[in-house]
């Protein structure tokens, strides 16, 4: 599971779908020019249950994640035309998380914009469909991959990380006491791994690599509003964001070295939840308009 912070502002840039506050919502459906392109389910306690996206960032785009919890572990089951299949478990154990996953197979964060799984899952578009796919049963009765372990303080900050592959420690990140919070990644012979994160009152607030450094900036309501990456020195991706009494209403995506520019605009109903979202590449012009069920009427 490959760090990279590039890759990570080139997601900032495609349709961010879901927002955080659902109280009281079962599903939610987006349409596209009367096309439903995407799909969340939610359990009465609020949390996911399922959902789906097919065709909003690319047209050979399909991933669905059905989520579980039983006593102290939580469980991702994922199918992506991206990446393949995985299953992801998160056991907590009072100041420890431990994290397992199990994989069809590695790949590469260079091939995620291919879609090379696509055949295999775009007929997944429920977690029937999902959980019955001969590959995610073989996940299921694989013995769970510890892939990472974080330590926490009595406070419930992370204090340190181990990374692990197949079995064998890769990487550890402690804070080092510099500033406000400082993690140095290493690896397991104690030598830099040439990854970096600074932290100011919680929040990130840069990234380095032996390539790439990226800062992020905060309003006074802890909500990002520019992330800049530079690379080997040179800016190479901005995302800026606007809101409006804590609703975000605006978003831009540059990428400096391909000259392109993606504009969001957020539209929200009288209760607060998402409408629409108009999304403009200079080329073309798409809408996104969403529909919701609730379990009670009364919200």
């Amino acid at each position: 599971m490959a760090f990279s912070p590039v890759y990570a502002q080139l997601e900032k840039h495609e349709l961010p779908l879901w927002q955080k506050e659902n109280a009281g919502v079962k599903e939610i459906r987006v349409f596209r020019d009367g096309e439903q392109v995407a799909l969340r389910q939610f359990r009465s306690d609020g949390k996911t249950a399922f959902q789906m996206v097919r065709n909003v960032n690319s047209k050979a785009e399909h991933s669905v994640h059905f989520y579980t919890a039983d006593g102290g572990t939580d469980r991702t089951v994922m199918a992506n035309s991206r990446s393949g299949f995985l299953v992801i478990r998160e056991q907590k154990l009072g100041k420890t998380r431990k994290y397992f996953a199990n994989q069809t197979l590695d790949y590469s964060s260079l091939d995620l914009d291919r879609n090379n799984f696509l055949s295999q899952v775009r007929k997944i578009r429920d977690s029937i469909s999902l959980l019955s796919h001969t590959k995610v049963r073989h996940l299921l009765d694989e013995t769970p991959h510890l892939i990472q372990t974080n330590h926490f303080d009595d406070a419930g900050k992370r204090v340190k990380t181990y990374n692990y592959h197949h079995g064998k420690l890769i990487g550890l990140s402690a804070n080092t006491g510099e500033a406000d919070d400082t993690e140095n990644y290493t690896k397991p012979d104690g030598t830099p791994s040439g990854i970096n994160i600074e932290r100011k009152e919680d929040l990130v607030v840069c990234i380095r690599t032996d390539r790439t450094e990226d800062f992020f900036g905060y309003n006074n309501d802890r909500l990002l509003v520019q992330h800049t990456t530079y690379e080997l020195g040179k800016l190479r991706y901005t995302t800026n964001n606007r809101y409006d009494a804590g609703k975000l209403i605006h978003r831009k995506f540059e990428d400096l070295h391909r000259k392109k520019v993606i504009e969001y605009s957020f539209t929200y109903d009288s209760s607060g939840k998402l409408k629409s979202i108009l999304q403009n590449d200079g080329k073309k012009t798409m809408t996104y308009n969403y529909e919701y069920s609730y379990y009670t009427e009364s919200r």
